[in-house]
């Protein structure tokens, strides 16, 4: 039997039975290690982690133990950092699609999956992610230590508004469970899980905000604006609910998050809002903390920072992750991560690029720039919660895959969708898709198309065009269709055409392009 206070079980998890006292434990215990210990303390945790799951997974989850046989590895002598960095990257191709599902669980046997959850691929076919009750309350630890340590809501009575879709999907039936996780063991919250329909939310706000301390709102970072715009333009008063933000799904760059909290007018951020890294595959990989908040809005004003840091110009989404948890590699400007997660990963490629930095580098860096981060985060009242985590930052999708209000929209799908023989003799295939942004930050799903050698561009075929791909990715994108549901006609593709070669996206001479590099 576990002691109450004894928070590490949670970390070294040999078993779900650690966690059947998990609501008399306190996260107090797990916080205060994270600000007052030794950095590499905190990152030695994840390479023991991960060490100890290899192991364990080697001999125990018989998917894994096949896949290294069929690459001929010898794991017997993988002791050291060094040895577990030449073990072979897993994928969802060769690996997660490779094995029968059943065999991806510890003994192979669902009998400790406790929920089943659905991601959609490229392909168009869903992959269910079984997890059990290990991820769940993971990911509850991780949500009292945002919104017990950022938000205060021990103290506050606070109305959670889940603006995530529910069902099947990962982000709002997690975030949901967490909550209710939380109300169990004693915080004063209230959920509420309108999904990413803005009336709703705005209704809900409306009718019952006034009678809670702090309103929070978990969406997409699109969905949020939208929630924030039309509140404005219907005079909602948003100084009155004290609003705080939990988004997911996306980045997004820090003009979008001083114009939001200009609307709603908040001058201070640092402790209002958290941007989450998460995935179908192991829930939250990492989390905003005022302190990486503070950090990126730094680089996002200073070029040369930015280049020192994440050896490139682009500003990419910063946030703290928690090595207990997911061990973190980077490899050729690709992320890597092991976690016990739902089902065990080892050097998992979600196909996401960027980096880790370590809490030492990353102050050290500032130091050279002339920056006491410490210095400037007790200055904006934020001392107490700078939490000696390491970072990881995050470009993309390796695979050029856009995100359009927490959707993916595929490559593939677009050239689907280009292949439909009512269009296909008057395009040549070619495409190029970004996600834009209007002077206001809404964002809008752009598709460049060129016509065949001999058309013409006209009105009536930009329309059939659109309407073709529109159509057509609601039949093979359910993320893209639960969006035709919630946000409406905002999604509907922008197709601009060219004519055949045009030199802007399309040049005979240039390989093709087809999704602008974030």
């Amino acid at each position: 039997m576990i002691k109450k206070s004894d928070i590490f079980k949670l970390i070294y998890r040999n078993s779900y039975k650690d966690f059947i006292n998990f609501y008399n434990l306190s996260s107090d215990k797990f916080f205060n290690f994270l600000v007052t210990e030794s950095p590499e303390k905190i990152e030695d945790l994840g390479q023991k982690m991960a060490l100890k799951l290899f192991r364990k997974a080697s001999k125990e989850v018989p998917s894994y133990n096949k896949f290294l046989k069929d690459k001929a590895f010898n794991t017997k002598n993988i002791i050291t950092k060094k040895e577990f960095s030449s073990l072979p990257i897993t994928t969802k191709k060769n690996y997660l699609k490779k094995y029968d599902l059943n065999d991806f669980c510890w003994s192979g046997s669902f009998q400790q999956m406790n929920l089943i959850s659905v991601s959609s691929g490229s392909t168009g076919e869903p992959f269910f992610w079984p997890r059990g009750l290990g991820l769940e309350y993971e990911t509850t630890l991780e949500y009292e230590i945002i919104l017990k340590n950022f938000f205060k809501a021990d103290k506050n009575k606070t109305l959670f508004i889940v603006g995530y879709a529910m069902g099947m999907y990962v982000a709002g039936v997690f975030t949901l469970n967490s909550l209710m996780n939380l109300i169990k063991k004693g915080y004063p919250l209230t959920a509420v899980t309108p999904g990413s329909d803005r009336d709703s939310i705005l209704r809900i706000i409306k009718n019952i905000g006034k009678y809670f301390d702090q309103v929070i709102i978990s969406a997409y970072p699109a969905v949020l604006k939208d929630v924030i715009d039309k509140g404005v333009k219907e005079n909602l008063g948003w100084e009155k609910y004290n609003i705080k933000f939990i988004s997911g799904g996306e980045g997004f760059s820090e003009e979008f998050r001083k114009y939001i909290y200009k609307r709603i007018g908040v001058k201070n951020y640092y402790k209002s809002s958290i941007n989450t890294y998460g995935s179908a595959d192991a829930a939250i990989l990492g989390h905003e903390t005022p302190l990486s908040i503070y950090i990126r809005k730094l680089v996002s004003e200073n070029k040369e920072l930015r280049k020192a840091l994440f050896k490139d110009e682009r500003l990419p989404s910063l946030l703290q992750y928690y090595p207990p948890f997911k061990y973190f590699e980077e490899i050729d400007g690709n992320l890597i991560f092991t976690t016990y997660g739902g089902i065990p990963l080892v050097r998992y490629s979600i196909g996401d690029t960027g980096g880790v930095i370590s809490f030492n580098k990353m102050t050290e860096t500032l130091k050279n720039f002339n920056i006491n981060i410490i210095k400037e985060m007790t200055k904006n009242k934020c001392g107490d919660v700078i939490t000696r985590l390491p970072f990881v930052y995050l470009f993309g999708r390796a695979d050029n895959t856009k995100i359009f209000y927490g959707a993916n929209i595929y490559p593939e799908h677009i050239k689907k969708c280009l292949e439909q023989k009512d269009i296909m003799h008057i395009v040549t295939g070619k495409y190029f898709i970004d996600i834009l942004l209007d002077r206001n930050h809404n964002q809008t799903f752009y598709v460049a198309v060129e016509l065949a050698h001999g058309i013409k561009i006209n009105k009536k075929l930009k329309n059939k065009i659109a309407n073709t791909i529109h159509h057509n990715l609601l039949k093979i994108n359910r993320e893209y269709e639960y969006l035709l549901r919630t946000v409406g006609h905002r999604i509907f593709p922008s197709v601009e055409l060219f004519t055949y070669g045009d030199p802007k996206y399309f040049s005979s001479k240039i390989k093709p392009e087809y999704v602008k590099k974030e």
